[in-house]
């Protein structure tokens, strides 16, 4: 009887580990895509290169970058590159990249470096996650940087790419700002900004207008409108002292920008306390030129040691605040430490150009801007203090969980902006001067992100959001490159790309009780700075709405559900794969499980009833 018992004992350990595995499995999608890179070989050719992107969900976060012979085939600025491209397609279609794993494997046996396949792999991230499903992007050859906020950003060689591509029967898809290196050959090809205009060329979806708006508080702009009055009365003061002074520029600008605030101050707040903050670092770099230039360098040395005292003082002032309140205090708030951030890097910029020899009105003017940055730390808090009671109101463990996930992201990009400065050093004969500000860029940037890390293993989250938030811009600004050209339709194709990205965003984070108080500002001032032709501005004031709203995105994505999907990010039909919600695969698993669990149920009978009889047939011997 012993055996017996022992058989049934194993087959049900047995059924119970495959009911197991089964169950697992339901829950367990694998998508696969590919789409094929262009890229220029040393010997200046170009070839095709087939790369496959493989989604495991659930996952835990880790994405693997691999060539044909491994991962020692792949540089640095390419592991970056595409680490952000997943992570930055899987943001856009509603995933947190936490909860997946992914593995990409670039089809070639060559050494792989450079950062002009992560656009692609972006798209094809986005496409597969939205569609949930498994696909290849045929027809097309892509290239292109990925930008972290969603845009297709310049790459070189592409007259080479378009002739490879074209040659093999493909569509050449590439970015906006690149258009002004084809040549007139090249014919088929694409021009697109960003991931939108990416899906409308891959998949021919028409184009479609989103757009995203809600109001700030009347106190917000009551603020802006008071700032904007004391920068200007400010910058008004200082140029009386320094009519006459001779000083290398001019005072036009200070002036130019006093009149454009008084313009626009009544319409657009924001936008006017911007022009006024502007009039009034130049006339403080102004008065900072005459006094280095009637004190000397030791002076200067004597007033970043002044400086730095202020920015302790501030830091602890911002440290003592509450962390809870509205949406718009925290943000401010930590705007407030991202200003302090912004400063303290330019200061210890200034220490390090004393040492270096540079001249006075260098020094001048880092100075200046360091000044009214720490005035500007000030006024944030002021504001935020004023919006601490509005609502949405948000507790302090939500800043934890945004600070955890945000610095993850911008952690990503901060290695991929690194690793691109890297690369540009190495593979490019740079004059002296540009590649030490590049490596001047790199410690700034770097500083930022261990300073925030810093911050948040003292469990100071609201902190580490503002440097976090500073780092991810100074990442936004060397990863983007700007059209060489400023052509019309590049600029309107780029903001056009912006706007909508960052109307998607605020869509799913204002209908969830979240808002931006930065991001609405932002895309005001840059409509206001395009109107006045400066496009390259107005860009990177739309990169920073969309940073902002991103901040606020990344929350959502962590908390919306266990596998981080955000409710109605992806569309309601979706194509059936093999262990997808709702496949037949799925049904086919279920008549299995309960066919399993029926003959589980039989034979935990018999095990049962064989225990019991030689129970008894013990007892009665």
């Amino acid at each position: 009887m012993r055996w017996k018992l022992m058989i049934a004992y194993v087959l049900t350990i047995l059924l119970l580990l495959s009911y197991t595995s089964i169950t697992q499995q339901q829950d367990r999608a694998v998508l696969t895509g590919w789409v094929i890179v262009p890229a220029v070989e040393s010997s200046g050719r170009g070839s095709l290169i087939n790369v496959t992107v493989t989604i495991v969900i659930p996952g835990s976060g880790t994405i693997r970058v691999v060539g044909e012979r491994g991962e020692a085939t792949v540089g640095g600025t390419t592991r970056a590159s595409m680490t952000m491209a997943v992570k930055t397609g899987s943001l856009y279609a509603g995933y947190y990249w936490g909860s997946l794993d992914a593995t990409i494997r670039i089809g070639t046996r060559e050494e792989v470096e450079g950062p002009s396949g992560g656009f692609a792999v972006a798209l094809l991230t986005y496409l597969m996650l939205v569609t949930y499903s498994n696909m290849g992007l045929r027809g097309f050859a892509i290239t292109g940087a990925i930008s972290p906020d969603g845009l297709s950003s310049r790459v070189g060689g592409v007259d080479v790419k378009c002739n490879v591509a074209q040659s093999s029967g493909y569509t050449l898809i590439l970015p906006l700002a690149s258009l002004p290196d084809l040549g007139p050959q090249c014919r088929s090809m694409v021009a697109v900004g960003g991931l939108f205009s990416g899906l409308r060329s891959v998949r021919g979806v028409p184009e479609v207008n989103i757009t995203a708006s809600y109001p700030l508080p009347r106190e917000y702009d009551r603020s802006m409108r008071e700032t904007a009055q004391r920068y200007i009365g400010e910058s008004e003061r200082l140029l009386g002292e320094l009519r006459g002074a001779r000083l290398p520029w001019t005072l036009d600008w200070i002036e130019g920008n006093v009149s454009r605030a008084r313009e626009v101050v009544d319409r657009h707040p924001y936008a006017a306390a911007s022009f006024a903050f502007v009039a009034y670092v130049i006339a403080l770099q102004s008065q900072y030129y005459l006094l280095l230039e009637e004190r000397g360098v030791q002076w200067a040395r004597r007033e970043v040691s002044s400086l730095k005292s202020e920015v302790e003082q501030l830091k602890a002032e911002l440290d003592s605040k509450p962390r809870s309140g509205s949406a718009y205090y925290l943000e401010f708030l930590a705007t407030a430490y991202s200003r302090l951030a912004d400063a303290n890097t330019t200061i210890q910029r200034v220490e390090s150009m004393i040492d270096r020899g540079y001249t006075l009105g260098d020094l001048a003017l880092d100075l200046g801007f360091a000044k009214a940055r720490l005035d500007t730390v000030r006024t944030w808090i002021s504001i935020a203090d004023r919006l601490r009671g509005e609502r949405p109101a948000i507790e302090e463990g939500f800043i934890r969980a945004l600070a955890v996930t945000f610095g993850d992201y911008v952690r990503s990009s901060v290695l991929y902006a690194s690793e691109l400065v890297k690369y540009m050093i190495r593979a490019y004969n740079l004059p002296e001067r540009e590649a030490t500000s590049l490596q001047v860029y790199l410690e700034i940037v770097e500083g930022l992100l261990k300073r925030a890390d810093s911050e948040v293993s003292k469990g100071n989250y609201l902190a580490a959001l503002g440097f976090y938030r500073e780092a991810l811009s100074k990442s936004l600004a060397r990863i983007f490159v700007p059209p060489s050209v400023i052509r019309d339709d590049i600029v309107n194709g780029y903001l056009k790309e912006l706007s909508s990205l960052q109307s998607l965003l605020a869509t799913s984070i204002t209908s969830s009780g979240f808002v931006s108080g930065l991001a609405p500002a932002y895309a005001d001032y840059a409509m206001v700075r395009y109107g006045l032709g400066d496009y390259i501005a107005s860009l990177g004031l739309l990169e920073e709405a969309v940073a902002s709203t991103i901040l606020w995105y990344t929350l959502l994505l962590k908390v919306a559900s266990p596998t981080g999907v955000i409710a109605g990010a992806t569309p309601p039909a979706q194509p059936m794969v093999p262990g997808a919600p709702g496949s037949n695969a799925n049904t086919l698993d279920y008549y299995v499980t309960v066919a399993l669990v029926i003959l589980l149920s039989f034979l935990l009978g018999i095990t049962v009833s064989t225990w019991l009889s030689y129970r008894v047939m013990r007892a009665s011997s």
